[in-house]
């Protein structure tokens, strides 16, 4: 069944209706509604403080609602956000500070959570950044924004070094690569998808450690090794062993930007 949400006609039945006593089940009846919707908008969208249920206030707050989860939605972190971030820490704005530029300079929510992660990543990759933060790596910091980044990969080659002719998608021999995780996070497979060909292998459910996952990677590759010109894939642990793929294989190997995969 489609969901539809509530009309601002059904708001004012819901309000006339629950102010002459009528129950949930019964509004829901009166309505030809779901009881699970007017439970929800009544829960969601009543006075937190009178728990009284008024239909203007309700379709305000619904509609905040909806325009700040689609804002959210569009400002994943980009390079474009990411630059900016890092334009800002660089002249030595706290985190704090650049969260509310962005928010009013150039109309962007992004939270302090996605910025410090952004900084934890940057310094495990070698950057600069975490040194223009005033506090850095004080227990209550690392407690409060917890530790993301729980490993580094040695000798990684970022995206930007890839030839172009890759994007470009004019040749065969460019491939880009995934672990997909199980259900509970038991097992994992790994797979291989050519850019131009769509040709696809597929490793056998394994576990996501990097030995596995290059064993498993090596062997699928090996028969067309001749053919593979570059391997791409995101910042993962469990390709960590990304410079022994690359040698049996005989092929570069590129890694994603951050939140880019």
């Amino acid at each position: 069944m489609t969901y539809n949400h509530l009309t601002m006609e059904e708001r004012y039945h819901i309000q006339a209706l629950k102010s002459v006593g009528y129950k949930q089940v019964e509004i829901a009846k009166e309505l030809n509604r779901d009881k699970g919707i007017i439970s929800r908008e009544l829960q969601r969208n009543s006075s937190s403080q009178t728990k009284c249920y008024s239909a203007n206030a309700a379709c305000k707050v619904s509609q905040d609602r909806r325009m700040y989860a689609s804002r959210a939605s569009n400002y994943k972190m980009c390079l474009e956000i990411e630059a900016w971030i890092n334009y800002y820490i660089l002249e030595d704005y706290s985190p704090e500070q650049t969260s509310a530029i962005l928010k009013v300079k150039n109309k962007i929510d992004i939270s302090l959570v996605r910025i410090y992660q952004l900084i934890e990543e940057d310094s495990y990759l070698g950057g600069s950044l975490h040194k223009h933060l005033r506090f850095y790596h004080t227990g209550k910091r690392r407690a409060k924004y917890g530790m993301k980044y729980k490993g580094k990969i040695d000798g990684r080659v970022s995206i930007s070094q890839r030839p172009s002719i890759v994007d470009e998608k004019i040749r065969i021999g460019d491939f880009e690569i995934y672990t997909i995780v199980g259900s509970n996070k038991n097992g994992a497979i790994t797979t291989a998808v050519g850019r131009v060909t769509y040709l696809s292998k597929i490793s056998i459910p394994t576990t996501k450690e990097a030995f596995a996952v290059e064993a498993e990677l090596t062997r699928i590759l090996s028969p067309i090794k001749d053919k593979i010109k570059t391997i791409t894939s995101d910042n993962g642990l469990e390709f960590s062993n990304h410079e022994s793929i690359s040698k049996t294989l005989e092929c570069d190997y590129y890694f994603c930007h951050s939140y880019s995969s």
